[in-house]
């Protein structure tokens, strides 16, 4: 068609010339179009008719003049062919059947049946105004789209729950890290100073046939190893068979061991620097466990999951610390860690002033509170509190991590005294930028009356510098570790 076309432009160009100008003309507007006016060896002929003339002109076969093309085109469709027959071969060849039915084939997985949980936790306060579960929808669903089916939900504990379905397994780490990234970098917007070891990210990868409290115990083991680690901010756990049958027996033996009563209670002494004495001592549970020895109630309450096992393992501090408290009544006030699902129940709460009233033991107990809790739930806490301070109870503001503001907190009045957490004060005679943010906890405290305690004081150099700053007291393992006995603490 091409050739057709350009020889019917030449014939139209040649008709058009005079006869004398035919001879010396008609040759060069031939050649113009690629073809001659004269045969030549191996050309042929083609015939042109414009207005009522006919031009006949000559031209190589197309063989020749596009052969390239025509050994380009068969290259690629022969290519082709050979790259479908090999692909054929290697991956889609059935498998030949065997004649024995018998023989047991095994289901295949789909990835489709994989999901990954996580809880997302950060340390530090987001604004009140703001909702948190739209951002981070927004934020998570963009960014994690290629991924999967994106849910997000905002939990009243103040971590995020989110839960990623149809996800390949081999990217679990991957979805797991750059969550924790999107998290960090929503959490940098309300807060400019953050750094990404202040959001820990704890992820379970299951079957979609798991149950949901195992999935959601493994995630919360995950966060517990992630927050207990310096450098590593995300943990990924894979819900095995095994595990989730290990999980099943490790919950049912500590709740055994609660209700049996086999666990004890040690104390950790805290000690004012000014009086040189003890001022109150910290109950911390300890359940015995046949393989990991003595846990603490942060690993117990790993393998809890409802808010009727939390209540039970606080109603059993409080009755053993109230049994303690009958038989050492001269040896102090002691202070005790609630979950703050209890906290938010009506029903524990009168259980608890009742519990108190009963053993005449309100001016000795005090109870500690995570800042995070009483920022989120202030205003719920705030009558509870008030009933228990009409008895003599104590609060105490515990995990205190960064400058907050303390005179907005509905609690404020409530509070005997802020205690600055461990990751705070570890090793703090090294970092400027945590001795500024002691420094204006201190005043913030001083202006309202309050003093201020160290958790988990361990050298003295840690020691001096907390003295420095204006912190009143301290307690950690420079000072005692954890005892069995009141006694043994005074």
């Amino acid at each position: 068609m091409q050739i057709h076309s350009q020889g019917e432009a030449a014939a139209a160009e040649i008709t058009q010339l005079t006869a004398s100008k035919v001879e010396q003309d008609a040759e060069r507007i031939a050649a113009n179009h690629g073809f001659s006016t004269l045969p030549l060896a191996q050309h042929e002929a083609h015939r042109f008719v414009v207005n009522e003339r006919s031009v006949v002109l000559y031209h190589e076969p197309v063989w020749v003049s596009h052969g390239h093309l025509l050994i380009f085109f068969n290259l690629l469709f022969f290519g082709l062919v050979l790259f479908v027959h090999r692909w054929w071969f290697l991956y889609g060849k059935p498998e030949p059947k065997e004649d024995n039915d018998e023989r047991t084939l095994l289901p295949i997985k789909s990835e489709e049946g994989y999901a990954l949980f996580a809880l997302v936790h950060w340390q530090c306060h987001s604004p009140k105004e703001v909702d948190l579960q739209l951002h981070f929808q927004l934020a998570l669903v963009k960014g994690l789209s290629e991924f999967g089916t994106v849910a997000v939900k905002y939990l009243p504990s103040g971590a995020l729950a989110v839960t990623v379905k149809q996800v390949d397994t081999s990217k679990g780490m991957e979805l797991a890290k750059q969550m924790h990234e999107i998290v960090f970098k929503v959490m940098l917007a309300f807060r400019g100073d953050l750094s990404r070891s202040k959001v820990k990210l704890g992820a379970c990868l299951y079957q979609e046939n798991k149950q949901q409290t195992q999935v959601y115990q493994s995630a919360k083991s995950a966060l517990a190893i992630a927050q207990n680690q310096v450098w590593q901010h995300t943990h990924l756990v894979h819900l095995t068979e095994l595990l989730a049958r290990r999980l099943n027996e490790d919950g049912e033996m500590l709740l055994t061991h609660l209700k049996t009563g086999q666990f004890s209670l040690f104390f950790q002494p805290l000690f004012d620097f000014l009086v040189e004495d003890v001022i109150v001592s910290e109950a911390l549970l300890r359940v015995s466990h046949k393989e990991m020895g003595r846990i603490s109630a942060k690993q117990v309450m790993q393998h809890l999951y409802t808010p009727e096992q939390f209540q039970f393992l606080d109603r059993a501090i409080v009755k053993q610390v109230l049994s303690v408290y009958q038989q050492e009544k001269s040896f102090g006030k002691v202070s005790i860690n609630l979950h703050i699902n209890s906290w938010l129940d009506q029903t524990f709460i009168d259980w608890l002033e009742q519990q108190i009233v009963a053993a005449h033991g309100g001016s000795a107990i005090g109870f500690e509170l995570s800042i995070e809790d009483v920022h989120l739930h202030g205003e719920r806490l705030l009558q509870a509190f008030r009933r228990l301070k009409g008895l003599g109870c104590d609060l105490y503001l515990d995990n205190v991590t960064q400058t907050v503001s303390l005179a907005s907190t509905p609690l404020i009045k409530q509070v005997k005294a802020i205690k600055l957490s461990y990751e705070l004060v570890h090793e703090i005679e090294k970092s400027a930028y945590r001795k500024r943010t002691v420094r204006q906890i201190v005043t913030q405290a001083r202006g309202l009356g309050i003093p201020v305690y160290a958790v988990g004081i361990e050298t003295q150099s840690e020691l001096s510098c907390i003295k420095s700053l204006g912190v009143k007291g301290a307690q950690g393992h420079y000072f005692s570790a954890p005892l069995e006995q009141l006694a043994d603490i005074h």
